[in-house]
């Protein structure tokens, strides 16, 4: 009779564990999946290579806070996006905080300084908001 009833607790056991899988597995494939990227670290290199071009270090400084003059800048970072990428590229005094001009769903920011060269200092601080649109 003892054996009866360890064996019922057994199979009881067994079958709850199996239900529980099954329900944690059918809860896994109804979460919605996360499959936007994180484009911030695409804005940070693309603020790097900017800094390292000089042609470009000097519009930027030429033009300060006037960042729809920055053509080329402007040229040079549509080049190395994707067109389903959009951006917005902003120049501003370094003591500003730089914001965005619209919010459109999520987007990502990366900022720089940017400065000609070691003996002409006029830094211009340049932050890239990137989202994709929808």
């Amino acid at each position: 009779m003892v054996r009866k009833g360890i064996a019922t607790i057994i199979e009881l056991l067994i079958a709850i564990t199996i239900i529980s899988a099954i329900l944690l597995i059918s809860y896994r494939q109804s979460l919605p999946s996360q499959e936007t990227q994180d484009l911030s670290e695409n804005a940070r290199d693309i603020l790097s290579e900017i800094s390292t071009i000089e042609s470009l270090r000097d519009e930027i400084v030429a033009n300060q806070i006037n960042a729809r003059a920055m053509r080329n800048t402007l040229t040079f970072i549509d080049s190395r996006l994707p067109d389903y990428i959009t951006f917005e590229l902003r120049a501003c005094v370094i003591t500003s905080a730089c914001g965005q001009g619209s919010y459109v769903g999520d987007v990502y920011s990366a900022e720089r300084i940017i400065s000609t060269n070691r003996t002409n200092f006029q830094p211009v601080k340049l932050r890239l908001f990137l989202w994709i649109e929808e």
